[in-house]
């Protein structure tokens, strides 16, 4: 029934929001987040601060920012709207009692737990899907500008859209993609996201 299913994800939202010290991750996130509450709390709130990458996590630190223990909040926050999204997912394809199963079974959701950013990423990238069937390509771009300012890796899905819509059909098409994906992987391994990623944050 539909209130069964209302339950199911509101039973989701309260665990999420409720975990603590879930992933190894956790306490990186705690600690970041803490640090960024007090940063903000010695002084007036600088442009800089969202000129650097996910901003949008930034605002939640400066909403909870005056309150103790304030990333147990921007933690919740995130596993609410992370779940939501889900929910909106599974919804538009009428698949609830899969769709959560294989949520739990696949460790998706113990995933977003300790991935926290990433997985409120990766659920705006789920919801954007809905656009591409409908080829709409600017509500695409708007729910992957959520996506990236949650994380700023999902700036590599931005093409998905396009690489969809015009799947190769020729060589050199797929050329070019491959190419992209391999100078990707190359970049990658010789560091250069990570020294970007330390400069940025």
């Amino acid at each position: 029934s539909k209130w069964g299913v209302y339950m199911a994800y509101a039973l989701l939202i309260l665990v999420s929001m409720i975990r603590f010290d879930i992933g190894a991750d956790y306490e990186n996130h705690a600690t970041m987040f803490m640090n960024r509450a007090q940063t903000l709390n010695h002084g007036v709130l600088r442009l800089v601060d969202y000129l650097k990458p996910e901003p949008l996590i930034y605002l939640f630190i400066f909403l909870f920012k005056d309150l103790d223990y304030c990333y147990v909040y921007v933690f919740g926050v995130i596993s609410l709207i992370s779940v939501v999204l889900m929910y909106k997912v599974l919804d538009y394809y009428k698949i609830h009692t899969l769709g959560i199963l294989m949520y739990i079974v696949s460790f998706t959701l113990f995933q977003t737990w300790d991935w926290a950013r990433q997985g409120m990423a990766l659920s705006f990238f789920l919801f954007s899907l809905r656009y591409v069937e409908a080829r709409n390509p600017w509500k695409y771009l708007l729910c992957i500008f959520f996506a990236i300012i949650s994380h700023y890796s999902a700036f590599l899905l931005v093409p998905m859209y396009w690489i969809h819509r015009y799947a190769p059909q020729h060589r050199l098409t797929s050329i070019v993609i491959c190419s992209a994906l391999f100078g990707m992987f190359c970049l990658v391994e010789v560091g250069l996201f990570s020294s970007l990623h330390e400069r940025l944050v």
